[in-house]
C-alpha cells in the first residue's frame, strides 16, 4: 500500500499555493476592452453630462463615441445611415433579429439578410410592409409600447384636390414589449433589435435588473433611432447606460435624428456570439 509522508505532502502543497499566490499578486490585472472603453467615454462626457444644452452635448458625445469605439476592437459594420451591426462570428448559430417601428426603407434589413441568411427576421410595423414579409421575414401589424391596448396613431395623406396634406388618425393594436418578445415571437435571446421609434419607458426596461432582465430576456445589440423631439430622453438613456456598465454605446447624428447603438458586454452568451474577448 502506498504511504504518504504527511508533513512533506502538506509542505509541498503549501509551497505550491504560495508560488501561485505570489504570481497572481505580482502580475497586473488584465484590463478588459470594455473597461478601457468605459473609462474613455466617461472621461469624455464628464463635463457635458450635466449640461442643459442638448445640441452641445450630442455634438460632443458623437465625437467622443467615434474616438472611444476603437478600444472595443470589434468589427462594426455600417449598413445604412442609421443602422450599424456586429455580425455573429459563427454562421452556424441561429440568430434572431427584430425591427420595431416603420422605416422609409428596409435597405439595412436586406443587407443583414444577405450576409446572415440563417437569421430569423421579424418586424413590428403598424402598417404591414409587404416587401419585408415577401423577401425578409414575418411582419406583425402592431405597434410596441409599455402597455397592450388599442391606440390611435397619426397618418398623413395627400389631398390633391385641395393641394394639402391631411393628418388623420387610425386605431392600431399596441402590444407590451415583454409580451411581444416572449409570448408572440416566443424567443428570449435576440441577437439584435432595431427601434425605429422609442417610447418613454423603454430606457428603464433595458437597464440592469429592469423588466427585460427580470423576464429572462437577453438582447445582444440594439439600434435606437431617436428624433430631435426625444433628445432629453435620449440623453438620460445614454448617461444611465454608461453608469449601468452593461452596454457599450456608440452615438451618431444623421439629419434630424440621433442614432444610438448598444452592445451587450455583460452577457456571456452575447460575448461568445459576437466574438467579444
Amino acid at each position: 500500500m502506498l504511504s504518504v509522508n504527511t508533513p512533506v505532502f502538506y509542505t509541498t502543497i503549501l509551497i505550491i499555493f504560495v508560488i501561485f499566490s505570489i504570481k497572481e499578486l505580482t502580475n497586473p490585472k488584465k484590463i478588459t476592452k470594455f473597461a478601457k472603453w468605459s473609462s474613455c467615454f466617461q472621461e469624455g462626457i464628464g463635463l457635458w453630462k450635466d449640461s442643459s444644452e442638448n445640441d452641445g452635448f450630442w455634438n460632443h458625445t458623437a465625437k467622443i463615441s467615434s474616438s472611444c469605439k476603437i478600444l472595443l476592437d470589434l468589427s462594426i459594420e455600417k449598413l445604412n445611415e442609421s443602422k450599424i451591426h456586429v455580425f455573429p462570428i459563427s454562421n452556424n448559430s441561429e440568430s434572431v433579429h427584430l425591427t420595431i417601428g416603420a422605416s422609409e426603407d428596409i435597405e439595412a434589413e436586406w443587407k443583414l439578410k444577405k450576409k446572415s441568411p440563417q437569421t430569423l427576421f421579424f418586424g413590428a410595423f403598424p402598417s404591414s410592409k409587404q416587401v419585408f414579409s415577401q423577401k425578409i421575414g414575418k411582419v406583425f401589424p402592431v405597434t410596441i409600447g409599455m402597455n397592450s391596448d388599442v391606440i390611435n396613431i397619426p397618418t398623413n395623406y395627400r389631398n390633391e384636390t385641395r393641394n394639402l396634406t391631411i393628418t388623420d388618425f387610425k386605431p392600431v393594436m399596441q402590444l407590451n414589449l415583454i409580451y411581444f418578445l416572449k409570448e408572440v415571437l416566443k424567443h428570449e435571446f435576440y441577437t439584435s433589435i432595431w427601434f425605429n421609434s422609442i417610447f418613454e419607458e423603454l430606457p428603464n426596461m433595458i437597464y440592469r435588473n429592469g423588466k427585460v432582465d427580470r423576464n429572462g430576456i437577453t438582447v445582444c445589440q440594439m439600434n435606437l433611432k431617436i428624433n430631435e423631439n426625444d433628445e432629453t430622453t435620449a440623453k438620460k438613456l445614454v448617461i444611465n447606460v454608461i453608469n449601468d456598465r452593461r452596454y457599450a454605446v456608440i452615438v451618431d447624428q444623421f439629419d434630424t435624428f440621433l442614432n444610438i447603438f448598444l452592445i451587450n458586454f455583460d452577457s456571456i452568451k452575447c460575448r461568445n456570439e459576437l466574438g467579444i474577448d
